[in-house]
């Protein structure tokens, strides 16, 4: 039996009878969003929280735009969008093993997804102005926060987000790539409140684990989800019980904020092994330990790295630094594939 303390607790936690806690989640379709979620949604259902998912635009800076980055966002993103998901949700039944799809996992939990052009859409006032409403979450996306939506959202409700890096020493972006380059041994995650300014609102709590130098920046940004899910897990279990949030300042002598790497500093960490992601057929590996090892899916994976690979290779190589990197990748795919072809006894597109 519960003890009084732990009956009640529980009660404040999980009570069908009761109305669902509106949750605002601000997110991307990246990967490391849908490792997140993946981690989240079952907390949600048991808690009875409902969230409300909207996917944000991305970053259209022309300093995310250049090759090497929209290649990171393929294998971040638009590898599952436009190849895993629709491969698996053909599917009438679903495979023993592979993770759910993205719209597979908002229709087991009976979430609502949408995307938004900005952070002014009508429907995110709508959200925070349900009674039900408890408060917001931005996980792994890029749309700023600007203070008129804080100033709405913090009256009715808490506003935290989940910085892929350990604050207060390392804000900005591409924190990761960055880490590595610098040969750092630890990384992690932070929860913190968002105020008007960029990684810079009251800590709540940070979780940190030893960075593999082997692993890519890709790679390592899912490897690493697990500890910023868990932080909002146990934050939440707080408010839902009752409890206070502690917060605290952030204090530190010393503060980094990075920016977007350019191509010349990744073909810098190439030389030095820091990669943004890995070679086909780690990649294949990552996405078969995230959606299970079938020999389709892995055979359709494969033959959308080639591709990408032969579309985004320069048609002439450079003695620069940066286009050496490049015909070393493609040299790389083009091996790969011919194994692949000869070992699977198929014919792979180019």
């Amino acid at each position: 039996m519960f003890s009084s303390a732990k009956a009640a607790a529980h009660r404040n936690s999980y009570d069908k009878k009761e109305a669902p806690r509106r949750l605002m989640i601000l997110t991307s379709e990246s990967l490391v969003s849908h490792k997140h979620l993946n981690d989240l949604m079952p907390f949600f259902w048991q808690n009875n929280i409902e969230p409300v998912i909207f996917i944000t635009p991305s970053n259209t800076s022309p300093r995310s735009r250049i090759p090497s980055l929209q290649n990171f966002e393929f294998y971040d993103a638009d590898i599952a969008t436009e190849v895993i998901y629709p491969a698996l949700e053909k599917r009438s039944l679903r495979t023993a093993g592979l993770s759910s799809t993205f719209n597979q996992l908002m229709s087991r939990y009976g979430a609502h997804a949408q995307t938004v052009a900005s952070l002014k859409d009508p429907a995110i006032m709508e959200t925070v102005n349900h009674p039900d409403f408890i408060g917001a979450v931005s996980i792994y996306q890029d749309a700023i926060v600007k203070p008129d939506l804080i100033d709405a959202i913090k009256p009715r409700g808490f506003l935290w987000n989940l910085h892929p890096a350990l604050l207060p020493h390392d804000k900005g972006m591409y924190v990761m790539f960055w880490s590595l380059m610098n040969g750092k041994t630890e990384h992690g995650y932070t929860l913190h409140e968002i105020d008007a300014g960029i990684d810079t609102g009251r800590l709540i709590a940070t979780s940190a684990g030893k960075l593999d130098p082997k692993k890519s920046v890709v790679e390592s940004y899912i490897d690493f989800a697990e500890h910023g899910s868990n932080l909002l897990k146990d934050a939440l279990a707080k408010r839902l019980r009752g409890e206070a949030v502690p917060t605290y300042e952030q204090v530190a002598e010393k503060t980094n904020y990075y920016s977007y790497p350019t191509e010349e500093d990744i073909a810098r960490g190439w030389e030095k092994g820091v990669r943004l992601w890995g070679t086909p057929q780690e990649m294949a590996d990552m996405y078969g330990r995230m959606f299970g090892e079938d020999r389709a899916l892995r055979m359709q994976i494969l033959k959308s790295i080639f591709r990408h690979e032969a579309q985004n290779m320069p048609a002439q190589e450079t003695e620069t630094a940066a286009e050496t990197f490049r015909a070393t990748r493609r040299r790389v795919a083009q091996f790969a594939m011919a194994q692949v072809s000869a070992d699977q006894g198929i014919r792979l597109g180019r």
